[in-house]
């Protein structure tokens, strides 16, 4: 049991990375606290199957990616500047990439770049 519950746990948290999804978003969406959500995160707690189906829905892959018997490849969609960046990254040679991944780090480690709720996260 406690084997599924961490396999279910890395599952979502992997999603939620791929994703760009926060353990508040999570919390937010499905009325639970924090912890709770931090503790699926960790397999610490197993998650109701009711919760489990509605989170499913909420990050967008199924049972079967969640619980590991299908490939997890969860659908990401872009925005289209994020498309654009992505292509315009794709086209620099590897020292373009390392300046322009050096220059990102130092934007999200900047908390006067980040979106209000990033900020209030940093605090």
């Amino acid at each position: 049991m406690g084997e599924i519950r961490k396999t279910v746990g890395e599952n979502i948290k992997k999603v939620c990375q791929l994703k760009g999804i926060r353990q508040v978003d999570i919390s937010e969406h499905m009325k639970v606290s924090q912890g709770t959500v931090s503790n699926w995160f960790k397999g610490t707690n197993s998650i109701d199957i009711e919760n489990l189906a509605e989170l499913c829905s909420f990050l967008g892959v199924s049972l079967d990616q969640i619980f590991g018997v299908a490939p997890l490849t969860p659908e990401v969609t872009l925005s289209q500047e994020e498309t654009d960046l992505l292509s315009m990254f794709r086209a620099l040679n590897s020292q373009g990439k390392d300046m322009l991944m050096s220059t990102a780090r130092a934007f999200a480690g900047n908390p006067d770049m980040q979106k209000e709720s990033t900020k209030s996260k940093m605090a």
